[in-house]
């Protein structure tokens, strides 16, 4: 065993990866194996470099792909870069292959328990989802309804002000109308008079007075028409 291993171990142990990984680098120069690569993979994701944990992981499952750590390696990789699905995949093919080759209890209960972290990161993750969309989806309502508002307060706005532009004109017509009916009163009164005096009785022949009346309850009709 290359010493360099060792010295790995010792660093990872204690929670220096970065000395860890630099070790089971030299390690590998010397003597790649799958161990070494899923020990690297380890630090990595101490360091959440997931993507190289991943590399690694994958290297080592290449090399023995009947050692079941290396699928736990690739498991915990993905599910650092939220590859949540295939997480769980991965831990299920870790398990398959536990049982395969006879790894204990304890080592089996490894990867349920990696894959159930992923299953819980994965609702989170939808429920966060779904948060979101109820969010934007209330938020693209509340803004076509604050559009809805402003197109009605400036269409009032412009209605306003056409009928502040007409209550000139409403007021001249009113006025229209009230001489209107001053006339129509005065020739209903004319009218009225020279009715009486036509159904008076008749005489041999009209006083001068009695002519000249009517003549001029008949132009104090035209005079109304013409007002």
């Amino acid at each position: 065993m290359p010493e360099q291993k060792l010295l790995g171990d010792r660093r990872f142990k204690i929670g220096n990866f970065n000395s860890a990984a630099a070790y089971y680098s030299e390690a590998i120069e010397l003597h790649p194996s799958h161990v070494l690569y899923s020990n690297r993979s380890a630090c990595y994701c101490g360091l959440y470099q997931y993507g190289l944990a991943l590399r690694d992981a994958s290297k080592c499952i290449d090399l023995d792909e009947k050692w079941p750590k290396g699928y736990h390696r690739k498991g915990a990789a993905l599910q650092g870069l939220n590859k949540l699905d295939e997480a769980i995949t991965t831990y299920e093919k870790g398990l398959e292959v536990g049982r395969e080759i006879g790894l204990d209890n304890k080592g089996l209960e490894m990867f349920e328990s990696g894959k159930k972290s992923a299953a819980q990161a994965k609702s989170a993750v939808e429920a966060a989802a779904k948060v979101n969309k109820e969010a934007e989806e209330e938020a693209e309502a509340f803004e076509a309804m604050a559009v809805f508002a402003q197109e009605a307060f400036a269409a009032s706005e412009e209605n306003l002000g056409k009928v502040v532009e007409l209550l000139p004109a409403a007021a001249e017509s009113e006025k229209d109308i009230s001489k209107g009916a001053a006339m129509l009163s005065g020739m209903e009164d004319a009218v009225g008079t020279l009715n009486s005096m036509c159904q008076a009785p008749h005489r041999s022949s009209r006083s001068p007075c009695t002519s000249t009346a009517i003549i001029t309850q008949c132009h104090l009709i035209h005079r109304t028409r013409m007002r």
